[in-house]
């Protein structure tokens, strides 16, 4: 592990209420240059929240992974735990958001998150206002490990990848025992997140909820070591940033 990976144990923050947002509190977990973000959030009918009705766009990707609860943009596709969406920048979305009760969820943007709404959407489902970046275009996985846990070794499914910077998201799988080495190199940032389970690294337990930053770190260098049980792990390649990123 390198001297300046950060790890942030979630269960060890307070959740900090955003402002003039009644019911949605977030732990924020690393900011980037252009207002980029990773943050743990959670929204709560029960405290106030109110699914928002109106569809909307980002000028900036958004991309969700959902670990509590269940959540919607358009009442029909839910996202429970495991699941994950990408927004590409000025995909139309949140047609009929809804809630049932409490949810939480890792939440990356690609810049400062501004919303702009559209009254009269064209269709009831995500599109593009303009073309969608032909390298990394709209993801919607419901239940991308599938139903069953993998059999002995680990199991590594792509989410969103840019095709041409490799950017992107993956979900592991790691049964009992089993290690997996991120990729990765001096010119990338890595991101994860324990979703469930724990794992070790660089001889360090990680319980579930922990999330890590490690700046353009060698690769092959550190595994991630499923320990008592088995684990999935939310793993995110980011193009590199400055020290002060």
């Amino acid at each position: 592990m390198t001297d300046r990976t950060v790890i942030v144990r979630t269960a060890d923050m307070e959740w900090t209420p955003v402002p003039n947002a009644p019911g949605l509190f977030t732990k924020l977990l690393r900011t980037r240059s252009g207002g980029g973000r990773t943050a743990l959030q959670r929204i709560d009918t029960n405290e106030g929240y109110t699914p928002p009705t109106r569809a909307h766009f980002h000028n900036v990707y958004e991309e969700i992974m959902c670990v509590k609860g269940a959540m919607s943009f358009d009442s029909v596709m839910w996202l429970e735990p495991v699941d994950y969406v990408y927004h590409p920048p000025r995909t139309v979305h949140g047609f009929m958001s809804a809630l049932k009760g409490e949810a939480w969820f890792l939440s990356r943007v690609g810049g400062t998150l501004d919303f702009n709404y559209i009254d009269e959407p064209l269709v009831r489902e995500a599109y593009a206002v303009g073309r969608y970046p032909e390298t990394r275009p709209l993801v919607y996985a419901p239940q991308p490990l599938g139903g069953e846990q993998g059999e002995e070794g680990p199991r590594t499914v792509p989410l969103s990848v840019d095709t041409d910077s490799g950017a992107g998201s993956w979900v592991v799988e790691l049964p009992a025992g089993t290690s997996y080495t991120p990729g990765g190199h001096e010119s990338v940032d890595v991101e994860f997140f324990v979703v469930t389970g724990s794992v070790t690294y660089a001889g360090t337990v990680l319980e579930e909820g922990t999330f890590v930053f490690s700046p353009g770190r060698s690769s092959g260098t550190e595994p991630l070591v499923a320990a008592d049980g088995a684990a999935v792990v939310y793993m995110t390649l980011l193009p590199k940033e400055g020290d002060d990123a």
